[in-house]
């Protein structure tokens, strides 16, 4: 039983410490949605990474969108609570900053029909990193 004690705050500090940024996950209408690591700046025991990623048309290509209900919800999560998460809809010229509910965060989606990407953007001790996703709504 001290054995396991000892370990609990070695496991906790390495879990802290992630090498890379948290990998966004997106739900809607209970389909798990394919998302895409944008850019992204990202510090870890001193050795500091950033890079730089192409846009949703590259990083995407020929990938299809999962179908969604109109007006449904999305709910955002990462393993890694950001400190800031927002969340950004192309052809739109708002940004809404999410907040965030035991490590999750929901957008509701639009009503009308069409393929929508959206950019997200979170902030932790350790960096930033955006993200994106596609969706199509009936």
């Amino acid at each position: 039983m001290k054995i396991i004690l000892l370990f609990i705050p070695f496991i906790l500090l390495l879990s802290a410490c992630q090498p890379n940024p948290p990998v966004l996950s997106v739900k809607a209408d209970g389909k798990a949605l394919k998302t895409y690591q944008g850019s992204y700046c990202w510090e870890m025991m001193g050795r500091g990474e950033c890079a730089d990623s192409g846009g949703p048309d590259m990083v995407i290509g020929d990938d299809q969108p999962k179908t969604v209900q109109a007006g449904s919800k999305a709910v955002l999560s990462y393993w890694g609570d950001p400190d800031a998460l927002s969340i950004y809809r192309d052809g739109t010229e708002e940004t809404m900053e999410l907040e965030l509910k035991d490590g999750k965060a929901a957008v509701t989606l639009p009503e009308e029909p069409g393929v929508y990407v959206y950019y997200v953007n979170g902030s932790w001790e350790q960096g930033n990193a955006s993200s994106f996703f596609q969706i199509e709504v009936e």
